[in-house]
């Protein structure tokens, strides 16, 4: 018996709203630009790092049909072949390449011997064995992930150097920008019509959330373009529990405050399906300090990031978060404002040459 065709809807951008285009950063990953001043952790208060040896022999004998010799092959044999420098070091190293290189990429070599002591400290007094008891088993370190090890060092940094380090974006190499323009894609879900946003269609993933959000979003004023993220191929990237990761928010949108200020907004209103606190983590202290960080220099209006906790009000908390962001943004550029004006007031009276206030008596 044959089955009926199976109908589709296709997502796409359309050119005659090409207005309504939103311009986001390919974001892969984040570097830490750190303060001059000497590096220092305290690890007393973070959780241990373990190395799981319940699942992994340490022991093993081999044999063949065909002899009864047999022969006893043990981890411990290995692992003596290696010193602990030596993995201290090759962490280090890892350590430098992700958190403390240049915009080029670059390590910063005068770094290395600081990165190296916070390593062996983390080394000797912060990784748990499980299964086994001797601590020649941590030079078991470099088999294991490496986003884990680097993500348990980094908490042990000095609370007072954070203000001070500079968050940075590591961009896609050769698309540092990500656009509404290249959405393409065909759907068999439930579609809602547009009329803000660069694509033609809202993809409904759920039975209502997603309509109830577009229509929001579509009647709000200061809402100039938005976009669902669906085959649009923005993510923010984060590691939870050792695994490199990637989160998806659920819209972008583009807004206009009453004093004509715009800014960038990633909306969630699934409510972060899992990894919730490593995603709000990675949001808060990574991807937004990073991104507006460098925005000016890629042409971005600045970014912040909301979260929509009662589906049953969606429309509600929507307007009353996008209004006070904006209300705080227009304070904040007034501010700006104001300081500019003043600096130049005084540059004026300091150049004036018909001033005689500084003439000699």
């Amino acid at each position: 018996e044959l089955q009926p065709p199976v109908e589709y809807a296709t997502l796409r951008a359309l050119p005659e709203r090409d207005e309504l285009e939103i311009r986001f950063p390919n974001v892969v990953g984040y570097r830490i630009e750190v303060a001059d001043e000497p590096l220092r952790a305290d690890y007393s208060a973070t959780p241990e790092y373990e190395i799981n040896l319940t699942q992994l022999p340490v022991e093993s004998e081999m044999g063949t049909a065909f002899s009864g010799e047999r022969q006893k092959l043990e981890l411990r044999d290995k692992l003596e072949q290696t010193r602990d420098q030596q993995v201290i070091y090759w962490l280090a190293q890892q350590w430098m390449k992700t958190d403390f290189a240049d915009e080029a990429g670059n390590p910063r070599m005068e770094k290395f011997g600081e990165v190296r002591r916070i390593v062996e400290q983390w080394y000797r007094g912060k990784i748990k064995i499980v299964g086994e008891t001797e601590a020649i088993f941590k030079r078991m370190l470099p088999h294991y992930p490496v986003a884990a090890m680097l993500e348990s060092l980094r908490l042990g940094l000095a609370a007072h150097a954070a203000g001070q380090d500079r968050i940075l974006p590591i961009l896609n190499h050769y698309n540092k920008l990500g656009s509404t323009r290249t959405v393409f894609g065909h759907t068999t879900k439930p579609t809602y019509q547009t009329h803000k946003s660069h694509i033609n269609l809202v993809v409904a993933d759920t039975d209502t959330w997603e309509q109830i959000a577009a229509k929001t979003l579509e009647k709000m004023d200061v809402v100039e373009s938005y976009v669902k993220n669906a085959f649009l191929g923005f993510s923010i990237p984060y590691t939870a529990n050792g695994r490199e990761r990637q989160y998806f928010p659920d819209y972008i949108a583009r807004i206009k405050t009453p004093d004509d200020n715009r800014f960038n907004l990633l909306i969630e209103i699934t409510g972060f399906s899992k990894d919730k606190t490593f995603k709000r983590w990675y949001v808060e202290q990574r991807w937004l300090p990073a991104v507006n960080a460098t925005r000016k220099k890629l042409g971005q209006d600045p970014w912040y990031f909301i979260e929509i906790t009662d589906i049953d009000r969606i429309k509600n908390e929507l307007t009353e978060q996008i209004e006070k962001l904006s209300v705080e943004i227009d304070e904040q550029q007034l501010r700006h404002d104001m300081m500019w004006l003043q600096a130049s007031s005084l540059d004026t009276v300091w150049d004036n040459d018909d001033d005689k206030l500084f003439d000699p008596l």
